[in-house]
Parts: structure tokens; sequence; C-alpha cells
């Protein structure tokens, strides 16, 4: 069919021109933009379309799951299919495909698991339903950004007593399934309708993927597993990470470290009775213990001042981080108004260095003046110095009036002579 109208927006979808997402035995399922549309292979009888109808009523009240949200028909006016939200993420089928699932951090597959198990549980009082076939691999979307799951595929779940648009009660059971997923009471019993306990066999069986990197159905390849079906393999309980059998082992399975408690839940899903099978708040219980653990260590708990101390700081954070800010920027503005000018002044330039004093004659005193130089001005040269011809010349000084000098004084012998 070249293309299809929602009932209640009257969006056209050019199916021809849209790419696909997925194929199977009831449809295929196209991309719209952020919405995904499925157009069934077979028509549609009165009982599916009143099973959309009710699952679209209910979507907003089960989270996790792609309901549907709108009906779509052909050009003639017949029911053909619906549309559902489009779901980011990749399939846990091809993350398993292409071994992906060992590159996730044991944490974060915690928390996937826990966000699938709790979409199961949100899934059981809001209907009465079983999930069946909606519980596989090929169906759980996972966000890795996000640590979550979305299922996709969800109107291939079976709704019991349901009022239809007629007000009658209904049940619309579905009895599509994929091997590897449904429980041993279910395969030794080909009539039997889809239950709780088959729900829970499922979501072990996905968790245990996701977890492990594998089915825990699955052996080691060997002579023995050519022609071995995933079904077969439950019938006969070869679940070889937790029983032993002559011809089959374990497979390698991701690098991971599986607390003990989880192990004993996948024990008792897979071994058990059916009515004894761990439940889906259960799985979020431990999953989300175990995602916990894998987190960052707590510091010790502080005294109940300190605890207040600490919230009092969380919670004025930005402005304590302000205040400091602030009181750093003014010490810095004054130590730059104080010593950013000095450093710009420019430098007074070195004093040139003076040329060295000439070095003393020979024989001539260095220093400072005797006393004797210093003595009485009145002194002639010839008293303050030395002697000439071997005689001390001695000279006075006769004053104004031609007067002879001080008494006592006489001049020498020759020099009387001379005068005589």
């Amino acid at each position: 069919m070249p293309r299809v109208v929602g009932r209640s927006s009257g969006t056209v979808f050019q199916l021809d021109s849209l790419p696909t997402l997925g194929s199977g035995t009831e449809g295929v399922v196209y991309r719209a933009g952020d919405a995904a549309v499925k157009v069934y292979t077979a028509d549609l009888d009165a009982v599916a379309v009143d099973k959309i109808d009710t699952l679209i009523r209910f979507a907003k009240a089960v989270p996790g799951f792609a309901w549907p949200v709108e009906p779509v028909h052909d050009t003639a006016g017949r029911p053909v299919g619906f549309v559902m939200p489009l779901a980011t993420g990749e399939s846990l089928e091809a993350l398993t495909d292409a071994r992906k699932t060992g590159t996730i951090p044991d944490g974060r597959k915690a928390a996937i698991g826990a966000s699938l198990a709790a979409a199961v549980a949100h899934a059981a009082p809001a209907l009465t339903m079983a999930l069946g076939d909606t519980v596989k691999a090929g169906n759980i979307v996972v966000d890795l950004r996000t640590a979550t799951v979305t299922v996709v595929d969800a109107a291939a779940v079976s709704l019991f007593r349901f009022r239809a648009a007629d007000g009658r009660l209904i049940d619309a059971v579905e009895t599509l399934a994929t091997p590897g997923y449904r429980p041993p009471e279910a395969l030794a019993n080909p009539a039997a309708t889809p239950s709780r306990a088959a729900d829970l066999f499922a979501l072990a069986v996905a968790l245990f993927e996701l977890i492990f990197g594998r089915p825990p159905m699955e052996p080691q390849s060997c002579a023995a597993t050519v022609g071995l079906d995933l079904d077969d393999a439950v019938r006969r309980g070869l679940f070889v990470r937790y029983t032993a059998h002559p011809d089959f082992r374990a497979p390698a399975y991701d690098p991971v470290v599986v607390p003990a408690d989880i192990d004993d839940l996948f024990r008792a899903a897979f071994l058990g009775a059916p009515h004894l099978r761990p439940s889906a708040a259960e799985w979020v219980a431990r999953l989300t213990a175990w995602r916990d653990s894998k987190a960052a260590p707590r510091t010790a708990r502080a005294v109940p001042w300190q605890s207040r101390a600490i919230r009092f700081a969380r919670r004025h954070e930005a402005a304590a981080a302000a205040v400091i800010a602030a009181i750093a920027t003014v010490f810095l503005g004054v130590w730059v108004a104080r010593e950013l000018p000095a450093a710009l002044r420019p430098q007074p330039s070195p004093p040139p260095k003076s040329a060295p004093a000439p070095a003393p004659a020979p024989g001539k005193p260095v220093g400072p003046p005797s006393s004797r130089s210093c003595s009485d001005e009145r002194q002639t040269r010839p008293q303050r110095d030395a002697a000439t011809d071997g005689r001390r010349v001695r000279e006075t000084d006769r004053g104004p009036a031609g007067r002879r000098g001080p008494r006592g004084v006489r001049p020498p012998h020759a020099a009387r002579r001379g005068r005589r």
C-alpha cells in the first residue's frame, strides 16, 4: 500500500518514502520523524482494533513501553496498523550480536537491567495482561547514554477481560512466541496461554543476555550443539552456567563480576518452580543495589553541625565564590595601584665612573697635612722646613719699626762678622 492516514490526526504517511526500521512475520515498521508506524501484513479483526484502542487509553499509565498512540488506516478506510513513539538507542539483540555488551561497565548494566525490570513491574497492575512475545532482545531498545530501556512493539501483549467498544468483556490472546523466551511448562503444553510466570521467565532471559552477552541456554559450540534449537535447550534444562552436563560446557561470557544474590535469582528463575520465580520488583531491588555498589564510595557521615555547615555551603556555594572573587579583585587592584607605577617609572641612569686619581709623586708624603704645616702663618719657609749649606738659617721679623727680633735671638756668627 502506498500510504496510510492517522485516524485522529489525519496525518498522511507516504510509506514508499519512509525508511524501514524492521520487519517480521506480523508486518513492517517505518520511521516517520519522531514516530514509528507499524503496518500489519494481515487484516486486523475487531478484537485487534479494540485492543489497540484500549492500549492507547492506558499508554500514559505504564511507562517504559512504546505503546500505540494512534491507529492508522489505508485509503479505503480499513485499519491496518498504528503509530507509536520512536525509541532512541540500539536493540539488545544488535548489542549482543556485535558483542558490544562486553564494553558496558557493570554498574551501567545493572542500571539498564533495573530499568527493564521496572517497566515489566509497572505493566502488571495497569491491566490484566501478559507481555508474551513483547519481552525479548529484539524489542528491547537500550539507550546507553541514559542507561534506560524502551520496550517496543507493545501491541503484541495479551489482554484478558478488557472492555471492548461495544461494552463486552473480551480476551485478546497472542500466541506468537520467539524461541528461547518461553519457559519449560509452556513448551510442554502448546495450548498454554501467556501468563505472568512466563513473562518472568522471559525477563530473566533478557537480563541474562544483557549482563553476560549470551542467552542462558546457549552452550559452547561443539558437535553436540549441531541442530540444537533454543527451545530444545530449554526443554532439556541446558542452563550451562548453573547446571553440569557431560556434553555441554559454558561459553565465554562477558568479563563481568556478578554478585552472588544476582546469580541466585537467575538460578531460581531458570531451575525453580514457576510460582517461585523472582518477581520484577525483586529484580529491581537487587539490580539497584548492585548499581549503587558500583557507584563512587561515599565519604564518612559528618556530625550534625558539620552536616548543616555542608548543606549551608552547598546552598551558598555560588555566593561564597562571588565574595572570594571580589576580595581577590580588591587586593589585586590595591597591589597594582601601589606597585605598577613604580615599575613603569623610568629609572635614573647610573652616574658616570670618575677617572682614577693620579698616583702620588715619589718621595712626597701622601695623606692629611701634618700639624707642623698648619702652624703660624707668620713663620717663614726656612723656619718651617729645612737647612741650607748644612746650617740652619733663621730669620726674624723685625716688624714695621725695624726693630730687632726677640731678645736672645742672634744671627749666625758669619753674618755678624760680615756686618763688621
